[in-house]
């Protein structure tokens, strides 16, 4: 809101012909004084009529009016109805004409007076629209003289917290019949101090409470010039704290109860307490894509080994920016053995003890300058010769074993994808080496490389798109259970694309890369189980294509174990190596499952010594288990 004054007042003084400069005061503080209009300007030409007088003579949105009525109860939250409450309805605006919308070519650069007129439009409309009503005795309400247009509703009591009840309060038309509701608040005096004395501009209050097994956090800003907060009845722990940029201070938390009547008074003195920063700084010449830390306590004069900071110690970053570093406050005092890796699956390559005592200690972690054979340097582009930012990368001994790399990106474009462990076979240490890039609006592409590869050339072709169509889906008893997926042709275990046909029965698969594929259609046979039901064979090319597929007869499978083995379970495995299995629990003598593709399946019951049993759908569909 701060900022919408501060605009208003420079466009209107602009064009009032008066603005104002800060300049140097006596005691070295800053002073404004007002300064004469632009030279050219004439006096005679400056606006006589005052700011709100101006104000008030822009253009405002027309005022619906109309004979519709909005009614309502309010109740405290024992049902009891209260007298008095404010209800306010405010029109719900359509959109300001000064703002510009999505869509259409870049919009140029508004003036000021431009954006002035949007707010105080918005404004003056939900004055003039506003409509206002009481609450009678029996605490009804009713708001009259209602436009047939949406409306939001608002209900105030002194001392109450109100919320609508059963319905929204938000786009309300009228006829719409919308009660209110809640609890009575406590007001509690609240002293916040500084180690000094003194008092803070600012701190945060959080009140913690508890209602038998349940407990609850509610928080609460405090102002020296509104030194109090308001609370349900209930008995808290009150907290103050501040967060600052160098320092993180609270108070020792203070028991309170609220009750109906009464205005407690609570003083909470801030102190420092122990917290810690860590930043990492990168390497010369390389930026960061991922990065964690960790941060172990330890007692004694001689520090863990780092190895066990990834399993004992609180870790962080990954997520944020590594020159702002990651901030653990309210933590114990003692001394810390900190460490930071490229990623939180890459190994720890730098660490550093620190002490934390009371205030905010703060600790920068550098990377070592790297060592060019434990990264391979990829060079991607797309097809125009750019380098795509939204690429992700995998590394490996072949297509089918591929793990996620640490990712460092050098200022001349190229990523550096981190091989690992000294003995990790996958990551190219050894054997084979395989590097994939994965772009969401690419596709992916898969290169085999010389194992000790310190360089590799990537470049994206013209992606393919698939519009893929169920014969028959919306007649089909499977429809709104089948899942597609396309992936390189004999890897069908990596999944590049996949998708959920319509009602059509349509669906696009990709982007992917020209190239071999295939298209599975899998059919779900629960919530969390898929199985193979089409292997379609398919050639991509860059551009579109379309594919009619007919997906066969799905069975029931009735699996029978006499006896009632209640408690007992089994499994059935499709056997494919694109299927996962399902799990039984035996509830009666007989289980049915449903939309199972055809193919050979494996039944595992679960206790008793008995032996798997191997069939094939659809030649058995019935499974009795001896």
């Amino acid at each position: 809101m701060w900022k919408r004054v501060l605009l208003v007042g420079a466009a209107f003084a602009a064009g009032l012909g008066v603005g104002y400069v800060s300049q140097p005061a006596p005691d070295g503080g800053r002073a404004d004084r007002p300064v004469a209009a632009p030279a050219g300007g004439r006096e005679r030409d400056m606006p006589e009529r005052s700011l709100h007088e101006q104000l008030l003579s822009l253009p405002t949105p027309e005022t619906p009016v109309g004979d519709g009525v909005i009614r309502g109860y309010v109740r405290d939250d024992h049902g009891a109805p209260l007298e008095g409450a404010l209800i306010v309805a405010s029109l719900v605006l359509e959109r300001s004409p000064h703002k510009s919308r999505k869509g259409g070519a870049a919009p140029e650069d508004r003036d000021l007076e431009q954006m002035v007129r949007a707010i105080v439009w918005e404004e003056l409309g939900q004055r003039q629209s506003r409509r206002t009503a009481r609450t009678r005795a029996d605490g009804s309400y009713e708001l009259t003289g209602m436009a047939d247009t949406k409306w939001q509703l608002r209900a105030y009591k002194e001392g109450f917290d109100l919320q609508p009840q059963g319905s929204s309060a938000y786009n309300v038309e009228p006829g719409a019949i919308v009660d209110f509701a809640g609890g009575s608040l406590v007001r509690i005096d609240v002293d916040v101090l500084l180690p000094d004395g003194s008092r803070p501009t600012r701190a945060d209050i959080r009140a913690d409470s508890r209602q038998g097994n349940t407990s609850s956090a509610a928080f609460e800003p405090w102002l020296p010039g509104q030194p109090w907060i308001e609370l349900k009845p209930n008995t808290y722990e009150l907290t103050a704290e501040i967060r600052g940029a160098e320092e993180h201070m609270k108070s020792r938390p203070q028991a309170v109860k609220a009750e109906p009547g009464a205005t407690p008074t609570v003083v909470l003195r801030l102190e420092s307490r122990p917290a810690l920063r860590i930043r990492v700084i990168p390497p010369d010449g390389i930026r960061l894509r991922d990065w964690a830390v960790w941060a172990l306590r330890f007692l004694g004069e001689v520090p863990p080994d780092p190895a066990r900071l990834r399993e004992e110690g609180r870790e962080g970053g990954a997520h944020g920016t590594p020159e702002h570093g990651i901030v653990w406050d309210d933590i114990e005092a003692g001394a810390y053995l900190v460490g930071a890796a490229y990623s939180s699956n890459s190994p720890i390559v730098v660490s550093e003890v620190v002490h934390v005592g009371q205030g905010r200690a703060a600790v920068d972690l550098r990377f070592p300058t790297l060592d060019a054979k434990d990264f391979v340097a990829v060079r991607v582009r797309d097809p125009d010769g750019a380098i795509p930012r939204d690429v992700g990368f995998f590394l490996g001994s072949s297509p089918k074993a591929m793990g996620t790399p640490a990712v460092l990106e050098r200022t001349d474009g190229a990523f550096l994808l981190h091989r690992g462990d000294p003995g990790d076979d996958d990551a190219g240490r050894s054997g084979s080496l395989w590097v994939r890039a994965d772009s969401r609006s690419l596709g992916s592409i898969d290169q085999e490389c010389e194992p000790g590869a310190q360089e590799v050339a990537l470049t994206f072709e013209r992606p393919g798109l698939v519009d893929v169509e169920i014969v028959d889906y919306g007649r089909s008893p499977h429809a709104g259970w089948l899942v597609l997926a396309i992936g390189p042709r004999g890897q069908s275990a990596y999944r590049q694309s996949q998708a959920k046909p319509g009602p059509e029965g349509k669906c696009r698969l990709g982007p992917t890369q020209p190239g071999a594929f295939e298209i599975v259609v899998h059919a779900l046979v629960d919530a969390n189980t898929a199985w193979p039901a089409v292997t379609l064979p398919i050639d991509v090319r860059s551009g579109g294509q379309t594919r009619l597929i007919d997906v066969p007869t799905l069975h029931t499978v009735t699996i029978r174990w006499p006896g009632k083995a209640a408690g007992r379970s089994f499994s059935l495995h499709h056997k494919s190596r694109l299927a996962s299995w399902i799990t039984r629990q035996v509830k009666d003598e007989v289980t049915t499952i449903e939309r199972v593709p055809p193919g050979p399946y494996e039944l595992r019951p679960f206790g008793g010594g008995k032996q798997a049993i191997e069939f094939e759908v659809p030649q058995r569909t019935e499974i009795t288990i001896e």
